[in-house]
């Protein structure tokens, strides 16, 4: 991530952003990026604020980045120091609008790690957003509300929101099906899929990666406002385009062991990996080749 690409002119005290470049498709590029490796986020932004202290924008991200690594005290710190010096005319009339809705994530991401789920209420509906950004908040307004015993429906279309109101491993593990060898056409571009002897341990995966992410509590990244992102390493544990990988992805719900997902995936550049290859033990190969759903539905009685 190297900003330095959208230097401006060197004698201009703003630093390497011009205003256009602080909103849409610079802001969303921007955001991506720290969610997917904000540790390296982190130090590219502190070695930019120490050129450019008073940069609002980057201040607001910075402050981001250090939630999803779970530096919450620090960027509490940075959010309550901003908040204190400027209001929400500022960021409209520098048209930092991507900003501030940054800088409202990170303190709702702050208050969900904490439990203060009446806060994060308040916070939204205080928060004067556009229409279409607080709709965005669907899932954690529900969420809260849940947690607080006023939201209390039992069934909902997303898979999300129902796996986040009312956890349910069984539906987990039939929703991780989907990233089975076979089910899907293998030439699909992007598409990666669990190998047949990662589905046959699939009971002593999930256990073992539950007791490794006990352990290993700081390894995650705190990507979405609900959401814990860890990354593992399992030998020969899918494939993309036929070509074996052994990577893959456990989404939780945040600061807990309830496994939304799970997915394979070869894109781990500056994330912490957890290796779990030790429990790979080779297996004889089976006699009867029953087709993948057939197994996958013997093995958890669907």
């Amino acid at each position: 991530m190297n900003y330095k690409k959208n230097r401006k002119n060197k004698n201009n005290q703003s630093g390497y952003y011009n205003l256009k470049e602080k909103n849409g498709k610079e802001s969303y590029r921007i955001f991506n990026l720290i969610q997917e490796c904000p540790y390296f986020a982190i130090s590219e932004y502190e070695e930019y604020l120490s050129k450019y202290p008073n940069d609002i924008f980057v201040k607001c991200y910075y402050a981001y980045a250090l939630v999803c690594a779970g530096e919450m005290e620090k960027a509490e710190s940075i959010i309550n120091d901003i908040n204190k010096h400027y209001d929400v005319s500022f960021f409209k009339k520098r048209m930092l609008v991507n900003a501030r809705i940054v800088l409202l994530v990170s303190t709702i991401k702050i208050l969900v790690h904490r439990k203060e789920y009446q806060k994060v209420l308040e916070l939204i509906e205080n928060s004067t957003l556009e229409e279409d950004t607080e709709d965005d908040f669907r899932d954690v307004k529900f969420f809260c509300r849940n947690r607080l015993g006023i939201e209390q429906q039992l069934s909902f279309n997303s898979y999300f929101l129902s796996q986040i109101m009312n956890y349910n491993e069984k539906l987990f593990k039939y929703h991780i099906f989907n990233h089975i060898n076979g089910l899907h056409d293998i030439e699909e571009e992007e598409h990666f899929l669990f190998s047949e002897d990662f589905l046959l341990k699939a009971d002593d995966i999930i256990s073992e990666v539950k007791n490794l992410i006990l352990a290993n509590k700081g390894e995650c990244i705190y990507r979405g406002i609900l959401t814990d992102y860890y990354y593992f390493r399992y030998d020969g544990c899918a494939f993309h385009e036929g070509i074996s990988t052994n990577l893959f992805t456990v989404i939780t719900l945040h600061d807990s062991l309830d496994l939304i997902t799970m997915y394979p995936t070869n894109d781990y550049a500056g994330k912490k990996i957890i290796d779990i290859s030790y429990a790979r033990k080779d297996q004889a190969v089976l006699k009867k080749r029953n087709s993948q759903i057939e197994k996958f539905n013997r093995k958890y009685g669907l």
